[in-house]
């Protein structure tokens, strides 16, 4: 099954984030690093878009794959991580995806997967999207003064255009063709001599 580069977002944005240093889109990473702007049981959403996506035409998406690092500045595990796509650059879709924190300093996370499609009926064009995306938020985060991503990158998973299987019934496709009556191969062998 064929499978994209992983592919960084062109455009980041989320109310209560603010870029920092870093790596995540062009040298800058984000951070929620106030309490004042988190709702009351997790973090605001950092949602990521325009990821550049070049699939074939007659592409079939197969799965959405995340990878997400989450920084040093995460200092209690515990912490959940929640995913979900968005289609239109705003409005968060499909299955919510999480995975917890397990250890404080720097949590490399894959999210997803070869046939994971969040539970949307996933097609060529809504990946190739300039709004199509991945949105990201925290819970469980009272201690935490400063929540932090160094980088997000994305693939898809799809199959090429006619590589399924085809079903065919082959006997209503075939004409039957009579044998030669009372010729066989030894009587045509001497025929030719």
């Amino acid at each position: 099954m064929p499978v994209t580069a992983w592919q960084s977002p062109a455009a980041v944005a989320g109310v209560g984030w603010d870029a920092d240093t870093g790596t995540l889109v062009d040298g800058v990473a984000f951070k929620d690093d106030s309490n004042n702007d988190r709702h009351e049981d997790g973090s605001d959403d950092l949602i990521s878009t325009s990821f550049g996506f070049l699939l074939p035409t007659g592409a079939v998406v197969d799965g959405i794959e995340v990878y997400i690092e989450v920084g040093r500045a995460i200092q209690y595990a515990g912490v959940t991580l929640h995913s979900q796509l968005t289609l239109d650059g705003t409005t968060k879709v499909g299955d919510d995806r999480t995975k917890t924190i397990t250890h404080p300093g720097d949590n490399e996370l894959t999210i997803g997967g070869p046939t994971v499609k969040y539970g949307l009926p996933l097609t060529r064009g809504d990946v190739i999207s300039t709004d199509f995306g991945v949105a990201f938020w925290f819970t469980q985060i009272e201690e935490i003064t400063e929540i932090r991503i160094d980088q997000i990158q994305m693939r898809v998973h799809y199959s090429d255009e006619g590589t399924g299987v085809i079903p065919i019934d082959l006997a209503s496709k075939m004409r039957r063709i009579p044998p030669r009556c009372g010729v066989n191969s030894r009587q045509t062998a001497k025929r030719k001599e």
